[in-house]
Formats: structure tokens, sequence, C-alpha cells
């Protein structure tokens, strides 16, 4: 196949993603990485055809036809680049490296190309969350990037050549993108990015026969400026470290490479530079073990060999002399030389010092190698060193290369080639460490004829370092460059799923039997409006492309004019039809007075003071997400739907609480008596009770029931009520709200899993995010330590496994089908083929699949048939869930009666032949049925892994195998001919199973009018300690509809509001929990949505609560109001009852 560049495209349609597509000079495959703008995640899930496809065309096609229909290309931003830096955050921003523009500056000697980065390019957008009052917009600009950064597409840069590793296992020592790779590592896919070098590298073109490369990798572990990067850090790693590297090869791949190293002194020192500018080495007197895990890492990095010190510090540098010399004196592996050059005659000081280096050189020796195989290694390291491993160590270590290059007889032009290539890597080094080029430049230019002056004194350039310092230029860059390696980057795995992430389920029932299915285009666009008529399905299944964590359920909530709309829905969650759990139920659906985008944020659901889920499982990992819609008539407008999910890295398992037995229901609400009788409740009453019901798995639910009934917010039975009702004050208890004092504070999470209970068994000390308990209460949680340990007994935590990622091939990726469409092809993909295939399906030939007739004709040398590919619908006759994948292909033998509707393949030579089904998104198939004209071949057998063997069944024209498979992204199997049998004719092939529906096109946006609510306003009163809201009514009446104006705002709103009738004697009559989704601000709706519920069957009452359950902060009533008529006595003396 022909070599392409690497190629990189990033598009921004209007909306909530941007399309990252990547096609790396090493796959022939092209990514598509969706990331999300609400959280900024990346997401990728192997899907071919929705983000892996065969070139890079094809991919960028793909992502225009999704908009084609509801965005003009015009609208689109789009970037391109020549390879991908990688992506991070910041600011709230999602930033995009891009390498505009490179050159090639050097080759290994296996012909791998060495590039240097000269012009880059940082897509930056906002995320949906961005404030620009609060965050400015970041800039990666200042760092100094291009013709200071190498890369190589092909060969592992980061340790000597030759390297054993791949491109993408780097040594992360020299790796200077690490945080731009951080999520694609994540993903498994870190071979889309570069792996940046920092320094220089070079090539010498010296036109002979011979060829010289030299490399610098400068070490990321303390990349800071001279002053701050002094010695070594607290991981031991030394400033200005560098690994050099000298490669000779010859046009018969044979090859000699010595590495050397130079950096600052590897002890812990400093300097302190006075106001005028001098400056005074200090020694810690606090040494650790830093300078001896240094050295032995570089002595096992190269095969264990001794290390020669050259120290190049003057008699003014004694004291760092001998505290350097002290250091290392116990490591036996370890020769200790110093040299002071300074004091050397400028004149003589090259040949002087090449004189002293020779012996040296001769006793390291080369790497020798042929072809990338190592035929002897390097005997001996070298590590140069002066005060700051720049100057005077880079004119000798040219000398030292001299001296290698003299070991090889090589003439006046590898001289030549030497003398440029440390004049750039000085000052390339010299820059990143001290702002300025290297100085005494002058002693490499005196040993080449004709080249030019260092373009400023050494003295001038001393001067701009001190002035530099001085004027706090060094602390600026040693931002610049921290936050360009930085890792510490807040990161969650929450990803709001794109449409072609999700899948529509065609069955609904989800075990073989066909209904109607919604109409898909739900969740394709933004705004869309559909009808469920009398004959269609009312429960919507939503596939996710891997098992993952439902976190957000997206509406759009619907005016009442747009037509009935549903009053309510239930959701639930599962892997499977058989594992359906209920996550929520018959949660209440808010008419609106415009279509109104509200977000139900799952991930809160701990905080609501309601059981959510309702069966535990449903928050787990699941695949399947099921809305079932309340249904009162034949025709009903259903909206827009949308989730986000994660993938967590552990999962935690609990019980479902739904126990029901009498007496343990009696006792709870014995002891919910008790504690309602107490005057004053501690840490330890609140504990007990919460244990009880959690050690007896009661659902919050019976527990809102039981303490509506006294009048009481269910709310104040849990700890972190206590913790939430006021303002947090550091000289308080937060709990008892006593002063603290002087005596000992300490302070307390709330639990990780039991959000209602503080953790005594992990007391921490003050932290914005604890509470601060005074010492009585303090005392009191810690004698709950048992309670609590034993309530953990019940958490289960299991290792989420990772879902495998296939680094797809062309050839493996070619023909498949396409399950996202409504017809599929199939066809069968021989070895011999695989040519002809790859030229077919070259750009220009993208549409070959999905087309209903694609001919492709081969010579009459090529031994492959000619073949034609006719699509034909899908077949739905049988009563099933099937992909059918008809295709009718005609051989080139005029010979042969072609039946009509098959595929003959000729089986006198071969035996074997190799096929395979791809699905759309990540499904179960259960069943592979292929249906033959005349003879049966000898088997078929899958090829893909199962769970167990499969189950064959053969017919008088069919093979049929029922097996249990994970969940796959394809299915290969293999046919195999009896040994008689000279051809095999296949009729039809099916693969059974869950199927995606094909999405449809965008219905346009709209927009109803409607009327004011008028509803009864009532003076209400906010009992701010008890979070109720409490309104009186004058005279009986019946509760028809209630009113909330909701703030259309980002920040934290209650969600979760229990409302409790009462009659006039202050029995409770009715109770209905109402959970208020959170509007998404958008232009035109305004600062506040109404949301106004209908409540049905409720009896007379003459008092009305609001019971704001939500574990918030700074919790705020709702502006409220109702809709009532007159009562008759009969309608008032319904009863209370636990529900």
């Amino acid at each position: 196949m022909q070599k392409i560049n690497t190629q990189v495209h990033v598009f921004q349609p209007p909306g909530l993603y941007v399309y990252l597509v990547v096609t790396p000079s090493t796959e022939s495959v092209s990514y598509v990485f969706t990331v999300d703008l609400t959280t900024g995640c990346l997401f990728y899930s192997a899907t071919p055809f929705v983000d892996v496809f065969k070139s890079h065309r094809s991919a960028c096609l793909s992502i225009a036809k999704r908009f084609s229909e509801t965005v003009n290309s015009t609208q689109i931003k789009k970037w391109t680049g020549k390879a991908l830096i990688g992506l991070t955050y910041e600011n709230q921003h999602l930033v995009i490296g891009l390498i505009q523009s490179s050159k090639k500056v050097a080759s290994l000697p296996n012909g791998s190309s060495i590039k240097q980065i000269n012009q880059t390019d940082f897509v930056t957008i906002p995320l949906k969350t961005y404030n620009p009052k609060n965050n400015n917009p970041p800039s990666f600009t200042q760092f100094p990037l291009n013709e200071m950064h190498f890369y190589c597409e092909t060969a592992d840069l980061t340790r000597p050549y030759p390297s054993e590793h791949s491109v993408e296992d780097c040594d992360n020592d020299f790796c200077w993108n690490q945080r731009w790779r951080i999520p694609f590592v994540r993903i498994g896919l870190e071979n889309v990015c570069i792996v940046m070098l920092q320094g220089f590298s070079l090539t010498s073109d010296l036109h002979t026969d011979e060829e010289i490369t030299y490399i610098v990798r400068r070490s990321v572990l303390n990349p800071y400026t001279r002053y701050t990067s002094r010695g070594t850090n607290q991981n031991g790693a030394p400033g200005n470290e560098v690994e050099c590297e000298l490669i000779l090869n010859d046009k018969n791949s044979n090859f000699l490479s010595n590495c050397w190293r130079r950096g600052s002194i590897p002890i812990k020192w400093s300097t302190v530079v006075g106001t005028v500018g001098s400056a005074q080495h200090i020694v810690s007197p606090f040494q650790d073990n830093g300078t001896t895990n240094y050295f032995n890492s570089i002595s096992e990095r190269f095969g264990n060999i001794p290390i020669t010190i050259i120290n190049l510090l003057n008699d003014s540098e004694n004291n760092l002399t001998d505290a350097y010399k002290k250091a290392v004196d116990k490591l036996q592996f370890i020769d200790f030389k110093t040299y002071d050059i300074g004091s050397m005659p400028e004149n003589f000081l090259v040949e002087t010092f090449q004189s002293v280096m020779r012996p040296l050189a001769e006793m390291t020796e080369f790497t020798v190698g042929h072809n990338n195989i190592v035929t002897s290694k390097q005997k001996r390291i070298l590590r140069f060193n002066c005060a700051d491993s720049t100057d005077r160590t880079n004119v000798a270590t040219f000398i030292y290369a001299r001296a290698l290059v003299e070991m090889r007889q090589c003439d006046d032009r590898a001289n030549d080639f030497l003398a440029n290539a440390f004049i750039k890597a000085g000052d390339v080094i010299s820059i990143m460490y001290m702002s300025t080029p290297a100085a005494r430049s002058g002693v490499i230019r005196s040993t080449v004829t004709g080249i030019s002056h260092a373009k400023s004194s050494d003295m001038t350039l001393s001067c701009v370092r001190r002035f530099k310092h001085i004027a706090r230029f060094d602390s600026v860059s040693d931002g610049v460059i921290n936050n360009w390696i930085s890792k510490d980057i807040c990161f969650t795995p929450l990803y709001s799923l794109d449409y072609n992430d999700m899948s529509i389920i065609r069955n609904v029932s989800m075990c073989l039997q066909n209904m109607n299915p919604l109409d898909s285009s739900i969740i394709d666009y933004e705004y869309t409006m559909i009808t469920a008529s009398k004959n269609t399905s009312t429960e919507l299944i939503i596939q996710f492309p891997m098992p993952m964590i439902l976190c957000v359920l997206r509406l759009m909530l619907l005016p009442s004019s747009a037509g009935e709309i549903p009053s309510s829905f239930t959701l639930s969650c599962g892997m499977d039809n058989n594992s359906k759990s209920c996550y929520l139920k018959d949660v209440l659906l808010p008419v609106v007075k415009v279509p109104t985008f509200a977000k139900y944020s799952l991930a809160h659901a701990p905080r609501w003071g309601v059981q959510a889920p309702l069966v535990q499982s449903a928050s787990e990992l699941v695949r399947f997400v099921w809305i079932t819609f309340d249904r009162k008539v034949d025709d009903m407008k259903i909206s827009n739907v949308s989730v986000d999910a994660y993938i967590p890295k552990i999962e935690i398992k609990m019980p479902t609480f739904k126990c029901m037995e009498s007496n343990v229901l009696e006792e709870y609400e014995k002891r919910i008596r008790a504690f309602m009788s107490k005057n004053e409740r501690n840490i330890s009453d609140l504990v007990e009770l919460e244990a009880f019901r959690l050690r007896s798995k009661i659902s919050l639910n019976i527990r809102n029931a039981i303490m509506i009934r006294f009048g009481v917010n269910p709310a104040i039975s849990s700890i972190r009520f206590f913790l939430l009702r006021s303002e947090t004050n550091e000289q308080i208890c937060s709990f008892c709200r006593k002063s603290l004092g002087n005596s000992k504070v300490m302070s307390f999470f709330l639990h990780e899993t039991f959000k209602s209970l503080l953790n005594p068994l992990k007391p921490q000390p003050q932290h914005p995010s604890s509470y601060s308990l005074c010492k009585e209460c303090s005392q009191q949680l810690l004698m709950c330590s048992s309670v609590i340990k034993e309530l953990e007994g019940m958490i289960e935590k299991v290792d989420v496994p990772s879902m495998p990622k296939n680094k797809w091939k062309i050839e493996e990726i070619d023909g498949r089908v396409n399950l996202s469409k409504c017809k599929a092809i199939f066809f069968e993909y021989p070895k011999e083929a695989t040519g002809c295939v790859n030229d077919l399906l070259k750009d220009g030939n993208d549409d070959f699949i999905g087309n209903e007739r694609c001919c492709y004709t081969r010579s009459e040398d090529d031994k492959i048939s000619n073949f034609i590919i006719n699509e034909k619908s899908m077949n739905e006759s049988r009563n099933e869930n099937i992909v059918d994948c008809d295709s009718n292909i005609v051989e080139n033998n005029r010979e042969i009666e072609q039946p009509k509707n098959c595929y003959i393949i000729d089986s006198k030579n071969e035996k074997q032949f190799f096929f395979t089904i791809c699905f759309t998104s990540a499904s179960i198939p259960d069943e592979l049925f292929i249906e033959f004209d005349k003879l049966l071949p000898k088997s078929v057998d899958i090829i893909s892994p199962l769970k167990c063997q499969p189950v064959m069944k053969r017919n008088e024209s069919s093979i049929s195998l029922r097996f249990e498979s994970d969940i796959l992204n394809c299915i290969s199997f293999v046919i195999t001919a009896n040994e008689d049998q000279n051809s095999i004719v296949m009729k039809n092939v099916k693969c059974m199973g869950q199927f995606t529906e094909k999405r449809k096109g965008s219905p346009q946006w709209f927009t109803f009018p409607i009327p004011n609510f008028k509803g009864n306003c009532f003076p209400g009163y906010w009992d701010k300690i008890t979070r109720t809201q409490t309104f009186t009514l004058k005279s009986p009446a019946i509760l028809r509809r209630v009113n909330f104006m909701v703030p259309c705002i980002n920040g934290t709103l209650p969600q979760s509001i229990l409302l409790a009738i009462y009659d006039k004697r202050n029995y409770l009559v009715k109770s209905t929990h109402i959970l208020i989704p959170q509007p998404q601000p958008q232009q035109g709706i305004g600062t506040k949505i109404e949301m106004n519920y209908r409540i049905s069957d409720a009896p007379a009452g003459s008092v009305i609560k609001l019971f704001y359950l939500d574990l918030i902060e700074r919790l705020k009533p709702y502006d409220v109001n109702f809709l009532l008529m007159p009562s008759t006595p009969e309608r008032g003396m319904a009863q209370s009852k636990l529900f």
C-alpha cells in the first residue's frame, strides 16, 4: 500500500460535540474521536463506520453527512494538521494541539525519519460550562515549542538506538507531551499522538557512504529554569538533564552508536543571587539517596555499565566539587575526574582537551550492530557537568564527540558537521534552561573555516541571563513550563453521548418479537418532536456502544399546546432484557410554556432523599436504557431524549433496599417515633436510626411515608441535613453548633457510599470539604465506628474490565457490513484478494459500502474471479430480530450457471473460506444462519471469541449455529468445503441478535405559545430549619395542579420535593413526590421556567406542605402557586395510609 502522511482534521459543528479525525501514517485506518463540550471528555468505541474508517476521506465525509440535512457547511468550523500533539483541558476550555509544519532533519539507520516541529496551532474551544468572568482562555503559545522539539512516527527516540520498544511505549522521562496524550492513553490509542522530544537532531549530508546522526533529548523530570532546577529535586532528578547520542552508519546497514549524559550536579544544592547579580552556591546539609538512585538508573539503562563523571567546575566552585565527590565516593562503579577547561588556553583548548578525551572515548567504545541487531554494546558511559551544564559542558561534549569521530578516521567534513550540530544543540539547551543562546560557542566556531561569529558576546549573554532572573522573567518561564507539562488535570470520564454512539432498539421487548419502534430521530437532533400513534410503542430503548453507568437523563419538556403529552415516565436500565432494573418509577413530567431541555442528574440521586435507584443494579454498568412513557391516549407527543454516561474504574455494588417484612417495618416505625420524641438529638441517635434502615434494607420511600404522617420533613433523620442547615463557620461545631473554643478539633468527610453518614473510620485534618466536630460530637461519632464497619460489609467493589478497543487494519475493516443502514452487504474476503480489495477501497471508491450496486472487474491474470455485489432490503419475513445480509455475486465464468440470489465459491483448490459480519455498535449476537443451494459444506465454525462451544444444527439446505457471546463489534466464521466439493453456493446469511435501527432525517424546530398559568396564591410559611413550605387554605379544597418557578441557571437547585396534603384534623390524605429537572439555559426562554405538574386523585385538604428533601447547601424554596377547586364534604374524609 502506498505510504501516506499523517492527517488530522478537527470539526466543530453547531452543538455539543467536536470531532477529531486522525489518520496516523503508520496505520491503514482512520479514527474519529468525539469530544463532549459539556464535560470535555473524549469518547471512542472502536465501532467500524462510526468512529473507525478505512480512509481519512471517508471518515471526514461521514461527519459531513451527519449534518448535511441540518447544518450549512459554512457553519462547521474546520482545522487541519500534519500531526497531533494531543488534547487537554485548561480554564474550562478544550485545547487540541496540532502540528502545522515540520521538517525532516535526521534519519536513523533503519530509515525512520526524524522531524523537527516548525509551526504549531492550538485549537481552543470553550466548554459549555465556561464562564468568562471566572476564567481566561488558555494560551500555550508562550511555551517555546517550535524548532526546539522533534519527533519520529516509526521509531522510539526516547531510548538509545536501536530501541526494542514501539513508538507509543515510550520512556516518559523524555516525552514532553504526556499531558496531551492522557485522554488517548486512557482509551488505549496513544499511538494517534506523536511522542514529542525536546532537544535537537540532525543527520550529516557528507555525500559519502557514511552518515552521522546527532540526537539530543532533554529530560522532563526537572525541566525548569536554572535557578529553580539546581541539582536534584524531590524525586532525585537533576536539572537540565540531557542524553546525547552519536550514531554512525553506512549504506550496508552497519551502525555504531555512543551515548553520554550531561546535566546539573546531581546533589541537593542551590544558588542565591544578590541584588547586584552576585551569586553564591550553597550545598544543602540534608542530602538523600537521590544521587545514588540517579546513577543506578543510568547504569541500568545501559546494561549495568560503569560511569565516568567529567566534572568541569573550577577552583572557585570547590565546595560543589567536594560535595559531589563525597556523594559518589561509595558508588563502586563510578570514576570521578575533574577538568577545569576554563583555565586552558582558548587557542589550544580543543587540541588539549581532545587528547584527554581520546583515551576515555576508546574506553567507552561503541554499540555495534547490523540491521537493528546489536552485536556488542557500549562499555562505559560518560556524564558531564559544569555549574549550569550549558556553556562549558557543550564545549566539552563537542570535543568528546570529535574524539569519537576521530576513532572512525572521518574527514574534516565530519568535524564541520559536529561543529554546526553542537552550536545549534547547545543553543536549544541553553534557551530552554537560561533563556539565551549558549555562550563560549567561539571555541566550537574556531574549528570551522568560514563560519559566522556568534550574534552576542559571552559578556552580553551573561548580563542578559542575570537581568532576566532579577526581573523575574525566569519565574514566568517556570510557570509556562509547569503549565505545559502538568498532569494534574481534573478528569471525570463522563460522556454526553453523541447520537451516533447510541441506537434506538428495533425490538421493544428485546425477546424476538416485531413491534414498530419510535422514530429514531428522537435522539438524532437537538430539536425534534415525534408522535407515538396507536400502533407505535411508547417505550424508548437506547443502546449504549459499551457497558456504561447512566448518570444524566435529558428530556425536552413540551407545552400542552403541542398536543397530548405524557404525564409521567419510568426509567429502567440493564445489561439485557432479563436484567432490566427500575431506576425511577412514575416520575411526573411538567408542562411548560415553550419547549425546554431539562436535566435529571442521576449522579446526584443520593442527595434526593428518595430511593433512587429503586433497584440497585440500575445504577451499575448497563448497555440498555428503557424510558417508558405513561400513555392515556392513542395519539401522544414525545420529544427529544439524550443521556450522559461514564465508565468507572471501580464499580460499587450494593443490595436493593426492598424490605417489606411487617415486623421489621413496625420496629423501624417504633424507632422513628422514639427519635421524634426526643427534644435534643445527638449524632449517635442519627447513626443508629440510619444504620437500622440500611442494615434492614428499608427503602427511603418507606421512611418518607412514615415521617410525613408526623408532618415533619423526612430529611431531619440524616446527619447530612444537620450539617447543611446553616452557613459554614470554622469556629463552631458543624453538628451541634457549639463553639469549638481551643479544644482539639477533628474533621470528618461524608461516607463515599452512604452519603447520609459521616465516616468515623477516616478522621482528617481540617479541609474545606470536611466537617469539624467538637470533642463531644467526635467521641459520639467514633463510638459508632463498629456500626459503620458493619455497614461497609454490604458494599462490594469490583474492578471494571476494560472494553477491548480493536486497533483495526485496513484488511479487517474493508467491505464489512454496516448495520447502521437499512441495507447491508456481506462478502467473502480471501487472503489472496488483499491487494485487489485495497485498490478497490482507496479514496474515490468510498461509496463501495452502502450503494445498491457496486461492481469491480479484475484483470484476466488475476486468480480471483470477478464479482458483482447487489444489496437487498432486509428480510423481515421471519418474526425475529435479525440482520439479513443477502448478496448476489456473479462469477465471471460462463460455464457455471449462476442461480438467482446466491453467491458461488470455487472450492476446487481451496477448502476454507473466511467471512466477517461487522455491527454498527457493540452487540450480542446469538445465532448464525446460512442457507445453501445444492450440497452443504463440511462445516461452519465461528472463530470469534464465544462464552461456550456453539451448537450446530444441519437441515437439508441450511446450517445454523446457536451460541452465547460477550459484547462484540463483529463476528467471524469459516466455511470448510468437503474434499470432493467443487463449489459452495450460499443463498442467504443471517446473524440474529440485538439490532440497531437506521436514523432518519431531522424534523423542523417548533414553538408553541401558551397562556400564563392562572392559579391561586396563598401566603406560605418557609421554615428554614426544617426546609418545609406550609400553605394553609381558607377552606378545604382539591389540589389539581402545582406550579413551580424554576430559575434557569447552571447552579445547584433543589430537585426533590415531597408534596403532602393534610385535612383540617392534620391527617395526611395525599402525598406525591415531585422530581424537578434542572432547565438548561438557552436563548429566548427567560431567567425562570414555569413547571406545571398535574396532581391526580387528590382528596380535599386544608394544609399543603412541601418538604424539600435535597441534601444541599444554601437551599432556597421555589415560588409556588396552586390550582384548586372547591371540595365536597365527602372528598375530605380520606385517611392517611402507609405506601
